[in-house]
């Protein structure tokens, strides 16, 4: 598989293939849904030389370019997805409009462009040809597209939406010892069509924690640019790390009826509720303090005074929580899933599309 690599990494990986007489080939794009036309375009890249590169637009830039609602799938994904091909040797993320700060950092033997060009129109051609380079149109015929994909997936969409209006974007908070975990697994375990809304953090992946599925696990290099892209809903620092819940985990499923659960701290709710309205504030609290207490020490995991401070903070975020539509008393867990499951389904029920009813 390809290695994923900021710019500097890859120029010195191509310095050291240049220098052992290896061919370098530069193929860059999008690559937003991946398709056949992006796999047989790559393959014949990789069929112009020895080793691939492939420059991935960043998110800002597709939407730039492509317009709201693009892309489909964030950029270190797609970068991921395209690693895994076997022709390709080296993927990078670029933030630029143009591929032309690669070129000249890189400067490729040889620059792959697809069929919907010419070597005449390529815009960097005169940039690959001054750095000794050569442009190569490769490729099938420019039969395939993501825009007609996501037309399709619309239509289709669209069909089995009918009824349905989107999915719920679920929010439950609760301070620490307050149960909110267990609870929302319990959720996720009995009720089809709920999945939970996965956090991107900057702190080591721990124990038996798998990255994409616990965490999505990045360098603050790749945190910064996410924000700087306006890419998370919301984020915040934790006990010296950071954590944010990137757009793309409720963009890909709520429009697909698909209720996403998050997870998160108060300020994070806030955060949510003000990109996203409707979202439904669950805020779960124990009985009392003193049960709150209880559950800490029954932990046996904190010090005396970590134990203090989850009590001060806890009491902290009770008094923020008041703009939360709905509370839940975690007394009894059955108790408490059974609330949550009537909140979510109350919610559903709000969203449903009643113009197909109406006369």
């Amino acid at each position: 598989m390809a290695r994923v690599a900021d710019l500097a990494a890859v120029e010195d990986a191509v310095r050291a293939g240049r220098k052992a007489g290896r061919k370098i080939v530069l193929a860059n794009g999008a690559f937003d849904l991946l398709h056949a036309g992006h796999v047989r375009y790559l393959q014949a890249a990789k069929a112009a030389g020895d080793v691939l590169v492939v420059a991935i637009n960043s998110d800002a830039s597709v939407r730039a370019a492509k317009g709201a609602g693009r892309p489909i799938l964030p950029d270190f994904e797609r970068a991921e997805i395209v690693a895994s091909l076997s022709c390709v040797d080296w993927v990078l993320i670029f933030s630029e409009p143009t591929v032309a700060g690669v070129i000249s950092r890189l400067k490729p033997d040889v620059h792959a462009k697809g069929t919907d060009y010419t070597p005449e129109s390529v815009p960097e051609g005169e940039l690959v040809r001054s750095c000794g380079g050569r442009v190569a149109i490769v490729g099938d015929p420019k039969n395939h597209s993501t825009t007609e994909l996501v037309h399709a997936l619309g239509r289709v969409q669209g069909a089995s939406m009918s009824h349905n209006c989107g999915g719920v974007p679920l929010v439950v908070s609760a301070p620490s010892g307050g149960g909110k975990t267990t609870l929302c697994h319990r959720l996720i375990d009995h009720v089809r069509g709920v999945e939970f809304s996965v956090s991107h953090t900057t702190r080591k992946l721990r124990g038996t924690e798998r990255d994409g599925v616990d965490y999505f696990f990045v360098d603050d290099r790749t945190f910064d640019r996410m924000i700087a892209e306006d890419a998370f809903l919301e984020w915040a620092h934790v006990h010296s790390q950071r954590y944010g819940t990137s757009r793309v985990e409720a963009d890909k499923r709520l429009p697909q009826g698909i209720d996403v659960l998050f997870d998160i701290d108060v300020q994070g709710g806030r955060q949510i509720k003000a990109k996203i309205p409707d979202a439904a504030l669950v805020f779960v609290v124990p009985p009392s303090m003193e049960v709150l207490e209880a559950r800490l020490r029954g932990r046996h995991s904190d010090s005396e005074e970590q134990i203090q401070g989850r009590l001060r903070a806890a009491e902290k975020e009770i008094a923020q929580a008041g703009f939360y539509d709905y509370w839940i008393v975690n007394d009894k867990l059955e108790d408490a899933v059974d609330e949550l499951w009537a909140v979510l389904t109350a919610e559903r029920s709000r969203r449903k599309d009643r113009t197909s009813w109406s006369k």
